[in-house]
């Protein structure tokens, strides 16, 4: 895996580090014109014959979008999006800014952006500094000043929640006499982001860590220094920012200084790779865990330019496409990760594409076979004048007008390549807006099957069916059932599946139940997802629930009681719709009142809703946590089924 990386890397990637010294060291001389046309731009402080500088806002906003993505493609593209033509400004400036960048970290100096200030010539600086000294809330330090320890322990003990711009004011300073840089590098001290050069720091636990490390060669309370068997490891990773190297191979970035990590991500990037070095060939868990993360991270790395190579298989040119298809055959296909299916399903080049490419010799001259192609087609579209063709409609049409025949995959490549294609006819914008509205209109599940998991007259069944009678005629029933105890709470019969149907039916739930969270449940039928009908459940107090699409288990109840009522309710003698109605009222009161169900104690719906009723609330715990067991159980068994059915069709594998 060490070596796909770098040989993807080596077709499409350009190395250009290998002149990078030499372009820095010369400094750009900038003519006539190039002054004139840079210093017109706001984001130009000046400019001078061998010099530019760009203003402080400018340069922020350099850092953050190279703090981003750190390379030097970052700074070129935000300079050409801001008018600036990097060409002109030349490689060693924009070097220049991103070793800055490096060293440096955020730009520093320039208006102040906190108070406002241009940053004070060295004689107010110097009364500044007289001033601060007296108040005895500062010390010197070096050529400068710092803050005393006693007022760093007290602006620590209120911050974040006080910030440090307010803790200088009750002391008494102007945070504007302070200074933007000084409150800054606090800021970071207290976040735990700065780093000690102190002795100290290097002392204790990290220390003897860093000791047993096997990438360490020498970590003492002064020095800190790594083997080159690192740089060659690490050398794969040259693209990454130098903290997630570091945090690859198990160092802590957070405990080490900007300009050490600069170092080692310079040294990383001037590793030729050719250096012979001894293997780190340590046994330990810890190498064992590195070894383990380096291989995960090329994994990625591999993964991203592969993707990166089938999103550009397209615009590749013919001869490019052969040098791939070449490296490919290369690559050890004996492994199970890089077998020619895998690989080729990861660049997007069918298997008979492949084939094809390498036993051409002549496929890089393929653009000069697409133009005597192209007449054949062209042929075949100047048959009909004035009617347009498609590309199905040129397959068809070929052999018998140019007595030749070719795919209608090529067909279609050559007629998109040379702009021949068809008009295609667009969908209907209202059928588009039909689809989406129906999609907004969709209800979660929110029952799940709990259809016994609550009081009476808290849960709401419905559902539409239709009703054969007479000769050849169609009635359709709409009925709402209590889920808790089974009993029909309303039904209505009518000749047309409406919305007056379903209106009627919730008109008859509204005078039988009484306000609470209640939940009305239905599958995604058309009519249940009428805006009008959703209205009126949501005015009504309704929380709607839909079941999945094609799921009638998510509706069983309300489905089993159509079942029950075709199989005993004999209405085939039936021929006008008050007929109809008669026996489904019939039906539902002999439902209701006179039939015993099972799996409800064998009791009618009517007499379990009384016997629910009547239950106080730790029975009525009680009965929940046994119809919960019974829920769980059927939902195993459910997925058990599942399971067994899709290793049926052989859509998982059973495990050996």
């Amino acid at each position: 895996m060490t070596v796909l990386a770098p040989s993807i890397g080596a077709i499409f990637v350009s190395d250009k580090r290998a002149d990078r010294t030499s372009k820095m060291s010369k400094r750009k001389r900038f003519t006539e014109d190039e002054i004139t046309q840079l210093s017109q731009s706001p984001y130009v402080k000046y400019i001078r014959v061998n010099r530019i500088s760009f203003t402080f806002e400018f340069r922020t906003m350099l850092w953050e979008r190279w703090q981003a993505h750190p390379s030097i493609t970052t700074i070129k593209k935000a300079l050409y999006e801001y008018g600036l033509d990097p060409c002109m400004i030349g490689s060693p400036a924009i070097h220049s800014l991103q070793e800055k960048f490096k060293v440096n970290g955020r730009p520093r100096g320039g208006k102040n952006k906190a108070y406002g200030e241009i940053r004070k010539s060295s004689l107010s600086h110097q009364g500044t500094t007289e001033i601060l000294l007296s108040t005895g809330k500062f010390i010197k330090s070096g050529w400068g000043i710092t803050f005393h320890p006693d007022l760093v322990n007290e602006i620590r003990q209120y911050y974040p929640d006080k910030s440090i711009e307010d803790s200088l004011r009750d002391n008494g300073i102007d945070p504007a006499m302070v200074g933007y840089q000084r409150i800054y590098q606090l800021k970071r001290k207290l976040a735990g982001s700065t780093f000690s050069y102190s002795r100290s720091h290097y002392e204790g636990e990290w220390i003897a860590h860093l000791k047993d490390h096997p990438y360490v060669k020498r970590a003492n309370s002064h020095q800190l220094s790594l083997k080159d068997c690192f740089y060659q490891d690490a050398q794969c990773f040259n693209t990454l920012p130098i903290d997630e190297i570091l945090q690859i191979f198990k160092i802590d970035p957070n405990r080490m200084p900007m300009q050490w990590k600069s170092a080692v991500k310079s040294r990383i990037n001037r590793w030729s790779g050719h250096e012979q070095v001894p293997i780190c060939d340590a046994k330990s868990p810890l190498m064992i865990e590195i070894n383990h993360q380096r291989i995960q991270k090329l994994t990625e790395m591999i993964d991203e330019c592969f993707a990166r190579v089938k999103g550009s298989i397209k615009d590749m040119s013919p001869s490019l496409r052969k040098i791939l298809c070449q490296w490919i055959r290369t690559l050890p296909h004996d492994r199970h990760d890089y077998s020619l299916r895998k690989v080729l399903d990861k660049v997007g080049i069918s298997k008979s594409s492949y084939y094809a490419i390498l036993s051409d010799p002549d496929y890089d001259r393929i653009h000069c076979r697409d133009e005597q192609d192209i007449r054949l087609i062209q042929q075949v579209l100047d048959s009909e004048p004035g009617y347009p063709m498609g590309s199905r409609m040129v397959y068809m049409k070929m052999r018998q007008i140019t007595g030749q025949q070719f795919g209608r995959k090529k067909i279609m490549r050559l007629m998109r390549k040379y702009d021949l294609l068809c008009p295609v006819r667009k969908a209907s914008a209202s059928r588009k807006a039909a689809r989406r509205l129906l999609e907004h209109s969709r209800k979660p599940n929110i029952l799940k099957r709990q259809f016994r998991l609550q009081r009476p007259l808290r849960i709401f069944l419905s559902d539409v069916t239709y009703l054969k009678y007479g000769l050849n005629q169609t009635a359709y029933l709409s009925t709402v059932k209590d889920a808790a105890t089974g009993r029909i709470l309303a039904c209505v019969v009518s000749e047309d599946n409406d919305l007056r149907l379903v209106e009627d039916t919730i008109d008859q739930l509204i005078d039988k139940v009484h306000e609470g969270h209640l939940l009305f449940h239905t599958d995604q039928g058309v009519l249940y997802l009428n805006e009008y009908i959703q209205d009126k459940l949501k005015k009504s107090g309704f929380t709607q629930s839909m079941s999945r699409r094609g799921n009638c288990w998510d509706n069983a109840p309300q489905e089993s009681f159509f079942g029950h009522f075709k199989d005993e309710c004999d209405y085939s003698w039936c021929t006008t719709i008050e007929e109809i109605r008669s026996e489904v009222e019939d039906y539902v009161e002999y439902y209701n009142d006179r039939r015993p169900q099972w799996d409800r104690n064998k009791m009618t719906p009517m007499a379990f809703e009384k016997y629910l009723t009547e239950m106080d609330d730790d029975a009525f715990e009680r009965y929940v946590s046994k119809e919960r067991e019974k829920y769980d159980k059927m939902m195993a068994r459910s997925k058990e089924k599942a399971l067994r059915r899709a290793q049926e069709l052989g859509a998982i594998r059973e495990e050996i």
